[in-house]
């Protein structure tokens, strides 16, 4: 399928996304605003850069998810071809208050002196046996968020409709992939969940970053190339799980 006109996404540098704060309202099942969400990215002292993203329940969906709060980080450097390499990349499941409240986390540090990826799973902040899994001798793997700016400023190739972009990943069972499909006018048209202006992604995870049934996601970039709405489809005890900017 031929490709389009390309898109603001390959127009950002690294320095445009610092400082960045996008806040969201979540919604899940048939009701809206039911938790709020916000993403930064960072420049940090050392160099390199930091990726934040934490949504909360709130309201009486906080009392019926136990106050769930659910964080991602994704610590990450410019390469010397400029695309954004992973060196650290944590999920925290919160659920609870003061005494009561637990934390499960998954983390996985990169070492590319090493060639491998130390991975642990942890509960309340201590963290148990690690896993260590191999890294590719030339390349890397990426984690979703560390992939995701990659994408937005175009270090995966042009952003352009009707292409198709498959990333290297990997998940505690091993290597896999995030597949980002960017659909054509006319396939974004026929979606009605989303405006037929700015870009409209389809993208493909594996199931254990969302905790959904099969890991797929709509991702929708405005006229100025923010991530301004998306669906994770099918979320474990949620279903889909809908997000808009503010």
């Amino acid at each position: 399928m031929p490709s389009e006109v390309s898109t603001p996404l390959a127009e950002l540098t690294v320095e445009d996304l610092v400082g960045e704060r996008l806040v969201y309202d979540i919604g899940f099942l048939w009701f809206d605003k039911l938790a709020k969400g916000y993403a930064t990215f960072s420049k940090k002292e050392d160099g390199t850069y930091e990726a934040f993203l934490e949504a909360k329940t709130r309201g009486m969906a906080a009392l019926f998810t136990q106050h769930r709060r659910q964080n991602y980080l994704a610590r990450m450097k410019e390469g010397p071809d400029g695309t954004l390499q992973s060196l650290v990349y944590e999920r925290h499941i919160i659920k609870g208050k003061s005494d009561y409240k637990r934390d499960r986390s998954k983390r996985y540090v990169f070492d590319y002196e090493k060639r491998e990826i130390a991975y642990s799973r942890g509960e309340n902040g201590e963290y148990g046996k690690t896993k260590f899994l191999p890294m590719p001798e030339e390349g890397g793997y990426y984690d979703v968020f560390t992939a995701f700016y990659n994408f937005r400023l175009g270090r995966f190739g042009k952003v352009e409709r009707g292409k198709r972009y498959e990333i290297p990943s990997l998940s505690r069972k091993g290597p896999s992939k995030i597949v980002v499909e960017v659909l054509t006018r006319k396939q974004q048209a026929d979606n009605e969940l989303f405006p037929t202006s700015g870009l409209l992604c389809r993208v493909q995870v594996d199931r254990e970053v969302f905790d959904s049934e099969g890991g797929g996601i709509f991702v929708w970039f405005d006229e100025k190339g923010r991530p301004a709405a998306g669906v994770v489809e099918n979320v474990l005890g949620m279903g889909n799980v809908h997000g808009s900017m503010r």
